[in-house]
């Protein structure tokens, strides 16, 4: 299964043309967004700057650096720069969200967009991803993979109940470090690897009781012993975002439900 699955991989990347068709997408939102904060800093990350996108995947933005009063005004100002350039279309703002967005449709590519402001853990995360990526060369055509089974049952949304990219990875490098060693990568199957995922976190996983790391030396821990337990909703897993250590109870809690960033 291991031919078939990298030659899947291999279908799902871009061609030159699609890839410079979104760099040049991201040069043209870029440019609108210098126009209206000439000294800010436009970083992309998610799956784009990682390369596990698919064809139909969001480009995620963040803007540092604008000093704007609140997000809100400022998504509003790139929402009205945006549109009277022609840039863009379909444009919502998304302004009570618990990180303030604003989603549209880059014209000549057909590309969607989100941007957020302020939000440094976006970067961080995608240059933790990169170097896991090179730690677990099985990571990427396992996370590609994964990503098309979930979007096309429709599980690929956090707000929908389903699983983003980033708590997908998080799951997946459990199971690698789980189930691999350093010396083992000569002899992986990723055929193999894609059932042990299925069957650890589909039949296996007591979520009820048990959470996942990637950061700690044990790969499972009690989430009663770190206060995860969620009385409504005990099957909800629990997945330690491996950046993000957040010291209260109730704020850990939801980084640990909401880890997405595509």
């Amino acid at each position: 299964m291991d031919k078939e699955i990298l030659d899947f991989c291999d279908f799902l990347s871009p061609t030159a043309e699609e890839q410079l068709s979104r760099n040049t997408a991201v040069e043209s939102v870029s440019d609108v967004i210098k126009y209206i904060w000439p000294n800010c800093k436009v970083e992309v990350f998610g799956s784009f700057k990682t390369g596990l996108f698919l064809p139909t995947s969001d480009v995620d933005m963040v803007i540092l650096g604008s000093h704007i009063e609140t997000p809100q005004k400022g998504l509003r100002a790139l929402s009205r720069a945006l549109s009277q350039r022609g840039v863009a279309k379909k444009i919502q703002v998304i302004g009570k969200a618990r990180v303030p967005i604003i989603k549209f449709v880059e014209v000549r590519s057909g590309i969607s967009f989100d941007i957020s402001f302020d939000m440094e853990n976006g970067p961080k995360a995608a240059e933790y991803i990169q170097d896991a990526i090179s730690k677990w060369p099985p990571l990427r055509p396992l996370c590609l993979i994964l990503k098309v089974f979930l979007q096309q049952r429709r599980l690929n949304e956090v707000f929908s109940g389903g699983i983003g990219s980033y708590a997908l990875l998080a799951m997946l490098i459990a199971m690698l470090q789980n189930s691999l060693d350093n010396h083992s990568f000569p002899q992986y199957n990723l055929g193999v690897l894609l059932v042990t995922f299925f069957d650890m976190y589909g039949c296996k996983l007591n979520t009820s009781d048990v959470g996942i790391s990637c950061n700690e030396e044990s790969t499972f821990f009690s989430k009663r012993s770190k206060g995860f337990i969620h009385s409504r909703k005990r099957l909800l897993i629990a997945i330690q975002d491996p950046q993000l250590m957040i010291g209260s109870r109730e704020g850990y809690r939801e980084k640990l439900l909401q880890i997405s960033y595509d």
